[in-house]
This record gives structure tokens, C-alpha cells and sequence, in this order.
């Protein structure tokens, strides 16, 4: 019997520093499981400076991710509509949402893959625009101010832009699912109502 408690005391022993350690542990938080959800938009400042940020290094492809689904609705139909000069100052309409870049210098199977990929259409569309100047504005990093308006579920800021214009207003909104993204960018001469830009 003393054999026996002393090898059950034993045992205990044992387990407790296991215990403790499994009690001191605290539980790691999740790694995001996709790129998208590796992109902060817990709130519309974080939408706004990571937009920003991402224009004004030419990461269109991380812009794109950060409008909301109107916006990129609206800017997608535009360009199947060959609407192009409705997006960018000085671009003929009807000349191609890949303007110059033909199948040749592409490739038909990544012209497919692009067609097919919103936020691929989008970077390529933005590329083009700023190697033929014209983009409709120009950001730079840190370029931002505090909220011209907030509410639970929109927000407007006013930011600096280079050249003309040289401040335009980014809109955010508030998504069903508790997420914010950016929903239009306006300046002076813009149309107010459009989607994520667009000209009178």
C-alpha cells in the first residue's frame, strides 16, 4: 500500500508542472487565412490610410481590394462599356479598358486571366493610366487628415493630393459584415455621385 501511494504521489508530481503550463498558455491569435483577410478593414481610418497607401505605391491590386462592391461594380461596368473617359482625364472612350496593350505584348491566356480577375482588370487599367498620365489624381504616402465627417457607418476625409486636384475626398463605408471599405474618391471638378471616381 505505501509502495503504492508513493508512486501515485510520484505521478502528481509529475503532472503538475504540465498543468501549470498548459493553465499559463495562452491561446495565439489566428493568422489571417487569405491575403484579402491579411488586409486591415476593422475601421474606415484603416481603409482609408491602407487605400492610400497602396494608390501611391501602385499597388492597384491592394486598392482594389479596399473599394467596396458598388464602387467596383461601377468602375468595372464603365470599362465594359467603354467608358473609359468617364475614369480618366483624357483617354478616348471606346479604345479598350487595356488601352494600347494588345494580345501580342500580353498574351492571350493572361489577357483571359485578367478579363476574368476584377481586381487584376482593375491594376492592369490603373497601369496603363498612369503610364500615360492619366490618372485622375495622384496620392503620396501619409497623405491623409482626420475625418471631415464620421458616422456608425460612413465617413468622409480630406486628403492631399500632387497636382490637380489637389485635394480630393475619400469616402468610406461601413459593410453588413462589420468591415469598411472605400466608396468613392471626389475633388472639385468630379462627379459627386460617381463610383469610385468620375467626371461631370
Amino acid at each position: 500500500m505505501r509502495v503504492f501511494l508513493a508512486l501515485m504521489l510520484a505521478l502528481a508530481a509529475l503532472a503538475l508542472p504540465a498543468t501549470a503550463q498548459e493553465a499559463g498558455k495562452t491561446k495565439a491569435p489566428q493568422l489571417p487565412r487569405t491575403y484579402i483577410e491579411s488586409i486591415d478593414r476593422s475601421s474606415s481610418e484603416a481603409v482609408l490610410r491602407g487605400f492610400v497607401e497602396a494608390y501611391a505605391a501602385e499597388d492597384y491590386y491592394r486598392a482594389w481590394i479596399l473599394l467596396s462592391p458598388e464602387a467596383k461594380t461601377a468602375f468595372s461596368n464603365k470599362l465594359f462599356e467603354f467608358n473609359e473617359a468617364q475614369l480618366f482625364p483624357g483617354m478616348e472612350a471606346g479604345t479598350g479598358a487595356l488601352g494600347r496593350q494588345t494580345t501580342d505584348e500580353i498574351g492571350l491566356d493572361i489577357l483571359k486571366e485578367v478579363n476574368l480577375e476584377g481586381a487584376l482588370l482593375f491594376d492592369r487599367t490603373m497601369v496603363h493610366a498612369k503610364a500615360e498620365g492619366l490618372l485622375p489624381f495622384d496620392l503620396e504616402p501619409g497623405a491623409f487628415s482626420s475625418a471631415t465627417f464620421e458616422h456608425d457607418d460612413q465617413a468622409r476625409y480630406m486628403v492631399e493630393a500632387k497636382g490637380e486636384p489637389a485635394v480630393v475626398i475619400i469616402s468610406t463605408i461601413k459593410l453588413s459584415d462589420g468591415s469598411w471599405r472605400v466608396e468613392r474618391v471626389v475633388w472639385a471638378t468630379a462627379d459627386p455621385e460617381a463610383r469610385p471616381w468620375g467626371f461631370k
